[in-house]
């Protein structure tokens, strides 16, 4: 159900005159019953409401944001690309020093077929016993074998590719334009209330408006106060087109209706 503020043709209110100094009536509120709104009686109507809890909430949240995203963790991403190796379960991303060394030669020390390989006993945290290595950075061991099997799948390359050349932004200075417009002479602020905003809004739009029809010689179409256009007389073809051509169209009230 929609209500017109106004009347087609009474002016918008004066906020001074019919507003300014009009006693408020009495605010609306709901009867509480002490049994069934027990849980909402003692904040229901305070000022702000549930603030402590708010501050209690956003204390445990940042107690807990470090443990949200054990398998997607930067540094192990980090060390597997600096390393050429494969996270289990996870994706196995490009070398980041290629000219450090080369593993693809035909014949080394490991497929050698006169080479004897003694395999030794894997020890944790294997990379830091590595020689050689570079960029390597140290992350948690989050891996609970106990409570199932944790994987690790479709890890973003391009996300630890783009983390690892990203820069630092640089410290910008920020500028304020409606501050800078308050030092200036030309500019003043003030406070108003909501209601006269509005009125103020609706008078000064129909002003703008009327002027605008009368730039364009659209002298046939009248505007209401309750930005509604209308034709005075009986329009021709020409000036019915007119009123609907793109020139009308610049000039739409619909914008201040709401």
């Amino acid at each position: 159900m929609r209500f017109t503020p106004f009347d087609d043709e009474e002016s918008p209110l004066d906020y001074g005159a019919n507003i300014l100094d009009t006693e408020p009536t009495e605010a609306i509120q709901t009867d509480l019953d002490e049994e069934e709104d027990a849980p909402d009686l003692d904040w229901f109507y305070d000022h702000k409401p549930l603030t402590k809890k708010y501050k209690a909430t956003n204390t445990s949240m940042v107690r807990a944001i470090n443990n949200n995203f054990y398998l997607f963790e930067p540094k192990a991403f980090f060390t597997a690309k600096a390393m050429n190796m494969a996270i289990p379960g996870g994706a196995r991303f490009e070398p980041l020093h290629r000219d450090a060394e080369s593993y693809d030669d035909d014949w080394n020390e490991l497929n050698g077929i006169n080479k004897v390989t003694f395999v030794s006993r894997s020890v944790p945290f294997g990379d830091r016993y590595v020689v050689g290595t570079l960029s390597i950075q140290s992350s948690q061991w989050t891996n609970n074998q106990d409570s199932g099997c944790s994987t690790c799948q479709e890890l973003l390359k391009d996300y630890v590719l783009n983390e690892l050349h990203k820069r630092k932004p640089k410290p910008q200075s920020k500028k304020d334009l409606f501050r800078q417009l308050k030092n200036t002479k030309f500019f003043k602020t003030t406070r108003l209330h909501w209601a006269e905003v509005g009125l103020q809004f609706c008078r000064q739009g129909y002003n703008m408006l009327n002027l605008l029809i009368h730039g364009k010689n659209l002298n046939y179409l009248h505007l209401d106060c309750d930005m509604n256009l209308k034709p005075v007389k009986t329009l021709t073809t020409k000036e019915q087109k007119k009123s609907h051509d793109s020139e009308m169209h610049s000039i739409h009230a619909d914008k201040f209706k709401d």
